[in-house]
């Protein structure tokens, strides 16, 4: 009697090993070979993921080409978001899980820990003709680990920099000798400090997923999720004076720079969910998928940050800051949001004639709800300086800070009472409420003849955005004002390759996208601003579209994949403020006005390799170029382009490039492993990556307003007024070390010990400024010891 061998090729929708996969959904919703997706998709499996020994998702995308993240200095650590081929002008959140968008309300975001997850994939370009709105540049989609045959029963801890302490453990297998019904069980904690003084980073996260396979045919995967974070890190936000430029007398401000105060300082966050996955396959033609998730999360922010206007003219006003002087302000706010998605469609493989095709029908719903409350204020009726209508007084010194001579612990009380009496007073509550109901049907035919690959994919959506939102009048009355703004858009998808029998396949595809703009900022966009009622028009979605071709390679031997990609993309009617410089007459209570006559384009080349080029030799190599251009602007900030290439500080014909996109960034990671000798088990990696200057503010060069105070001095606009403002270039080292016991060792077989360190030269580095007047530093050295486990390795076999 023979033992049972259970075969199991890639599961599209889950793990695989080394570095790089051989089938994909995320591009068309179904299994399809990874080299013939019909859209360019970045994938970061398991094993990359601990190799580098990631903390984030952010942090997992590092080495993925025209991608650029970390750009928030700490609260990269609490949101993870992202910059892809330059299309627009903001910053993406990750917010996709297996497939299924999870909203969530402005100025906060949803975190998955990646311990939990199989796999991240970037879909590059615009992807709306299967996924409904979105960005034109693409969205990352976050596939969790689900039940698996394979016994799993690994547990870990980890040490390291900054009083890092973790553990966490991974469970899965069969509950009984048919295989019938499968589990998981995943979960971690972890407490640490951060290179930025008083900021914590605590989580505790549990996700058990249950799968009852009935059938060959059918299979029913339960999957929850609870995730708490009772403290994430901040900012550490800081002026481009004293972090991209010396302070005459004073130079940069140190790393570890807090701009708050940690008795005003929280963040908390809770996030659950609960979802499906159903499939069913009818015959060997037809076959049906169902997945949903219910959402759920809350956070609570209470903090204190650098304001957006200081005074350097007269100094006898009790505003006025020297040069060693930060004006701050503070920000308090309550979030709550339910999310639904569900997603059901059919598959159907048949030929006609000589074509095969592989149809994909479906319709898809989101539903989401978010209410937040938020409170902001200055010290504007500071000791010494009468004012009226002031949210409270203060000393000077709370406001006006000495940002050389880190002073915490001021009496709050104040401004503590005051912020929570207001977010919870009733008859005044600082209240948006969101809403959002968006269905979409779509149609895809993935179509084969003889080695040519054709992909056609059309949908329709509709969506209703409501908002409710709790506004000051002219009258000087708080009065509830409803908006709802009803869209529907047709987007589409073609992509044609041809598969040449030696692995090679050169591709074309062209998509579409729309996106709707949450009316939060539309009531904002007042057509007769300063009057009230607010003549508030409704903002139009953003649209979106690009091309892409190239030629891609994949050895069927060794894994090795190498990729070479043209694109082209076009973004239209995103919002920005009116006038770059300067906001406008807006409504009381309203900070600014914002405009859509607006259109950026990028253009790039993205070059990639990775898998194994030698026996235990991998490697990740990456290069991006991106020329992108924000080609239209509103006549405020077109003027004002205008006037400065007529005083020659911009050239003529210049056109300002997005904040947050680099024209170069290029990454080598290699990994090799001693399969024999004296060194058997041992795992050396090291990487390096490069990221090319980029643009500090909107105009791409400093000047003296609204969203760039950067005087040289504090009576004028100083020497730098024209200059160019760019975030200089950077290059970074990382290293690895692992050791797998049992490879020498067979009774310690399952346990290992992996050190990674990131930034192994602890550079200094501004990671990005973010065009409104404030710019953070990136990580510092930091070096984490992880120890792994299988359950088994405590139970050794007879044989040892």
């Amino acid at each position: 009697m023979l033992d049972t061998i259970s075969v199991q090729g890639e599961n599209a929708r889950g793990g695989f090993e080394g570095y790089v996969p051989t089938r994909s959904a995320t591009a068309a919703k179904t299994d399809t070979p990874f080299i013939e997706s019909p859209q360019t998709v970045a994938v970061v499996g398991r094993d990359q993921m601990e190799d580098q020994g990631v903390i984030s998702v952010s942090e997992s995308l590092r080495y993925s080409s025209g991608v650029l993240t970390e750009t928030a200095g700490g609260q990269s650590r609490r949101f993870d978001s992202f910059f892809v081929r330059g299309v627009g002008s903001d910053a993406q959140y990750a917010s996709y899980v297996d497939g299924l968008r999870w909203a969530f309300p402005q100025r906060t975001a949803i975190q998955i820990d990646p311990y939990l997850l199989e796999r991240v994939e970037v879909m590059k370009g615009p992807s709306s003709a299967l996924y409904g709105q979105g960005s034109a540049g693409g969205f990352v989609n976050m596939i969790s680990k689900t039940p698996s045959l394979d016994a799993k029963n690994e547990v870990f801890t980890t040490i390291g920099s900054h009083s890092r302490v973790e553990a966490g453990f991974d469970l899965s297998g069969a509950l009984d000798k048919n295989n019938e019904w499968l589990y998981r069980i995943v979960g971690l904690g972890r407490m640490a400090d951060t290179q930025i003084d008083f900021q914590r980073d605590e989580r505790v996260v549990i996700a058990p997923s249950l799968t009852w396979q009935s059938t060959d045919d059918t299979s029913l995967t339960l999957q929850a999720m609870y995730q708490h974070d009772p403290k994430s890190p901040d900012a550490g936000f800081m002026t481009p004076m004293g972090s991209l430029y010396d302070i005459p007398g004073y130079g940069k401000l140190p790393r570890n720079y807090y701009q708050g105060d940690p008795d005003f300082m929280k963040f908390e966050r809770t996030e659950a969910s609960l979802g499906y996955r159903f499939d069913h396959r009818f015959d060997d033609t037809l076959r049906f998928h169902s997945s949903a998730r219910f959402g759920y999360m809350e956070s609570t922010t209470r903090t204190i940050e650098d304001s957006l206007f200081s005074f350097w003219g007269d100094p006898t006003n009790p505003f006025y800051t020297a040069a060693n002087e930060i004006s701050r302000m503070w920000y308090a706010a309550d979030h709550e949001a339910w999310t639904f998605a569900i997603d059901n469609n059919l598959i159907a493989e048949f030929d006609t004639g000589a074509v095969g095709h592989k149809l994909l029908a479906g319709v898809d719903h989101l539903r989401f709800k978010g209410d937040q409350l938020s409170v902001a204020g200055t010290g504007n009726c500071i000791a010494g300086y009468s004012c009226a209508g002031s949210y409270f007084g203060g000393s000077r010194d709370i406001w006006i800070w000495d940002a050389f001579n880190l002073t915490y612990g001021y009496d709050l009380s104040e401004v503590t009472n005051w912020s929570e009496k207001m977010l919870h007073f009733p008859g005044y509550p600082p209240a948006w409420k969101q809403g959002l109901a968006q269905t979409g049907i779509y149609l895809q035919d993935q179509m084969e003849w003889d080695n040519w690959r054709l992909a056609l994919t059309g949908r329709h959506d509709w969506s209703r955005q409501t908002n409710k939102r709790f506004m000051y009048s002219t009258n000087y009355e708080w009065e509830w004002v409803d908006r709802e703004v009803k869209d529907k858009a047709f987007t589409g998808r073609a992509a044609l390759a041809y598969v040449f029998d030696n692995g090679f396949v050169p591709f074309f595809g062209y998509s579409t996208s729309f996106d709707p703009i949450s009316i939060i900022s539309a009531d904002l966009n007042a057509a007769g601003a300063g009057t009230y009622p607010f003549d508030a028009r409704a903002f139009e979605p953003e649209r979106g579209s690009g091309y892409e071709f190239g030629l891609r390679y994949q050895s069927t031997e060794t894994g090795l994949y190498l990729s070479a990609t043209y694109f082209n993309g076009k973004k239209e009617k995103f919002a920005i403020p009116t006038g770059t410089t300067q906001g406008c007459n807006a409504p009381f209570g309203q900070m600014t006005c914002y405009t859509q006559d607006t259109e950026a384009k990028a253009q790039g080349v993205e070059l990639e390799a990775r898998g194994e080029v030698l026996p235990g030799f991998d490697i990740i190599a990456n290069y991006s170029y991106t020329n992108a251009k924000i080609t239209k602007l509103d006549a405020a900030s077109e003027l004002y382009i205008s006037a400065l290439s007529s005083m020659r500080y911009l050239r003529e014909g210049f056109r300002p490039n997005p904040v947050g996109m680099p024209k170069h960034m290029a990454s080598l990671y290699a990994n090799y492993e001693f399969g024999s000798g004296a060194l058997e088990g041992l795992s050396i990696g090291g990487g390096v990556r490069y990221v090319g200057e980029m643009p500090a503010t909107m105009l791409n060069v400093w000047i003296d307003g609204y969203h760039s105070p950067i005087p040289d001095n504090p009576y004028g606009t100083g020497e730098r007024f024209g200059q160019r403002a760019m975030v200089p270039s950077r290059t970074l080292f990382d290293l690895s070390l692992s050791y797998d016991f049992g490879r020498k060792f067979r009774n310690l077989d399952g346990m290992s010990l992996n050190v990674v360190a990131t930034n192994i030269f602890d550079k200094k580095y501004v990671a990005a400024c973010n065009g409104y007047g404030t710019c953070t530093y990136g990580d510092g050295r930091d070096i984490r010891q992880r120890s792994d486990a299988d359950g088994d390795a405590f139970m050794p076999s007879p044989e040892t």
